[in-house]
């Protein structure tokens, strides 16, 4: 399992970066066969896991454009997944976070153009459920 093996690697070098973000790239993988075989909840946990080692990443290294790039695909797969949940207001705020200038940032932008459009519909529906 990757995971397990980076989690060996971290207790010997604890502060690589490449040994985190191989770490935080195997949560993500990992992350992605969940969602895909439907545990939403365990994707959810090593999205996670995944992002909170990218942004500590990109904090320490700014200029690294590699941990930028990951952090932005797990925010708009976290916004995706949520969405998919009918948590809308978590999907909105997970795609705002992808920062204007990266190139996910047009695609979180018509994802959140999506989310709101199904927000309104939902509540749309839902109000006219009541007079039915």
């Amino acid at each position: 399992h990757a995971i397990d093996l980076y989690e060996m690697l971290r207790a010997k070098l604890p502060a690589d970066p490449e040994v985190r973000h191989g770490l935080a790239t195997a949560h993500l993988n990992v992350a992605l066969m969940q969602w895909r075989s439907g545990n939403h909840e365990n994707a959810i946990r090593h999205l996670d896991i995944g992002q909170r080692l990218l942004e500590e990443l990109v904090a320490e290294i700014p200029w690294e454009g590699g941990h930028r790039r990951d952090l932005a695909q797990a925010l708009n797969n976290r916004g995706t997944l949520r969405m998919e949940q009918r948590r809308w207001s978590e999907a909105v705020e997970l795609w705002k976070a992808i920062p204007r200038g990266h190139k996910r940032f047009g695609a979180a932008r018509q994802e959140l153009g999506r989310a709101y459009e199904t927000i309104v519909a939902d509540l749309w529906a839902r109000s006219h459920r009541r007079f039915l």
